[in-house]
């Protein structure tokens, strides 16, 4: 091969080589300008607002509830899933509310598409959330299902730190995870696709099918013992919290098995609003499982949120009230007696 050919099939090469890595890059920009339109420009000029605004209420509301688990309520295994549950519902809602207010602005005054399609690290932000919520919730439908059926088997042979140790391990496999999609996309401009197909695989296919399993048979159970007793309250919020989300997650996991955009877009729309519901809720149903039945209207919502999260399947001295609390429960009683 002479010297001229040599140079030209290297020429050949190279030019190859650059349209190759110019059609992927340009394939990765077509790719999240989709995202960035069905995601988002759908949601409507009046429901980014009316989304923004549950986010504020739901940000509010999971505040109070991490401080409250994290500062003065006596820790058991379950209230270490709701902590971390509703670590992961304020996160979803911060990156949720700001990725709408970001958009809120581009409908007003028009963004250009570059700093559009940079609000596509929030997008993953918001799927590292989802997906850790997604994870608790499936954990504690499976050991809330776990100690209603086998009571004194689970009380006796599960370990101590298994939900310590679950919850870390939940953590670590999401942000590595999305650090390697954000990194991917930071340093490349690219999208990461072999990441975010196993991320979709396990959103889509393995968790929910099993956290459907788990919490009908939880409703089940409950059902079968309400005739004999009530089911305790971190019972009942856990199981509405559990009703809630497979409720919300439907349109969701919907939108990405339909491949007709006319139908993406309308969905994709209704599952923003499901998203900052589904996030904003359960501090809700917390409050109003915690009010039950209750006489005193005035109570403090730390003692009402305490009741919520004293477990009935473990030991009393787990769920020592404090003075103030002691005192709210004897006002109750003597307001009950007159």
């Amino acid at each position: 091969m002479s010297s001229s050919e040599w140079g030209s099939n290297i020429f050949t090469m190279d030019t190859e080589n650059t349209y190759e890595m110019y059609g992927e890059q340009l394939r990765a920009k077509c790719f999240e300008e989709e995202i960035y339109r069905y995601a988002f420009s759908e949601l409507g000029y009046y429901t980014k607002p009316i989304a923004i605004l549950i986010c504020i209420f739901g940000l509010l509301g999971n505040g109070y509830v991490l401080w409250l688990l994290d500062s003065h309520i006596k820790r058991n295994p379950f209230t270490t899933y709701i902590l971390n549950l509703t670590a992961a519902d304020f996160g979803l809602l911060m990156f949720l509310s700001l990725s709408l207010i970001f958009l809120f602005a581009d409908d007003l005054c028009g963004l250009p598409l570059p700093v559009r399609i940079s609000a596509i690290p929030l997008l993953h932000l918001c799927q590292f959330c989802y997906t850790a919520s997604l994870c608790f919730h499936t954990i504690i439908s499976i050991e809330r299902c776990l100690s209603v059926s086998f009571l004194s088997c689970y009380q006796h042979r599960r370990p101590q730190s298994l939900s310590s140790g679950l919850s870390v391990l939940v953590w670590i496999l999401c942000v590595m995870f999305c650090g390697m999609e954000i990194s991917f996309y930071l340093v490349y401009n690219m999208v990461l696709y072999p990441v975010v197909k196993n991320m979709f695989i396990v959103v889509i296919w393995v968790l929910p099918p099993i956290l459907a399993v788990f919490t009908l048979l939880l409703l089940a159970k409950m059902c079968c013992n309400s005739q004999r007793r009530l089911p305790g309250s971190l019972t009942t919020a856990i199981l509405l919290s559990l009703l809630f989300f497979l409720l919300c997650h439907g349109p969701w996991s919907i939108t990405f098995l339909l491949s007709s955009p006319k139908h993406s877009q309308t969905l994709i729309a209704l599952s923003q609003l499901l998203y900052s519901v589904n996030g904003s809720i359960k501090p809700v149903l917390y409050y109003l499982v915690g009010k039950r039945g209750k006489c005193s209207s005035t109570e403090p919502l730390k003692v009402i949120f305490r009741r919520v999260f004293q477990d009935e399947h473990y030991p009393l001295q787990e769920n020592v009230l404090t003075d103030a609390e002691k005192l709210s429960a004897v006002t109750c009683s003597t307001q009950a007696i007159n």
